[in-house]
């Protein structure tokens, strides 16, 4: 594995850990069910991306990005009213 990619992949698993999401690798034989790439669950271990382990670090980070972009503009009920 590149130096950047081993990176992007740490990167990446920060991230999901952040968002209580978990990175996976497949460490199978590629066959039919197994892309070789990566695969995203989220914290009650549903497959959210890469079902058949097709999803690449790339689509992961972006759609963890999105995930932290949505959850940033969201206001608590039980916090005090700016001002």
């Amino acid at each position: 594995m590149k130096i950047m990619d081993a990176a992007q992949e740490n990167r990446v698993r920060r991230l999901a850990n952040r968002l209580n999401y978990q990175v996976t690798k497949s460490r199978q034989v590629i066959h039919m069910n197994n892309r070789g790439k990566y695969r995203l669950v989220n914290d009650s271990n549903w497959v959210v991306m890469g079902v058949d382990f097709d999803a690449s670090l790339d689509q992961i980070e972006e759609y963890l990005r999105n995930k932290e972009k949505s959850w940033a503009n969201v206001e608590y009920v039980d916090q005090p009213a700016k001002g």
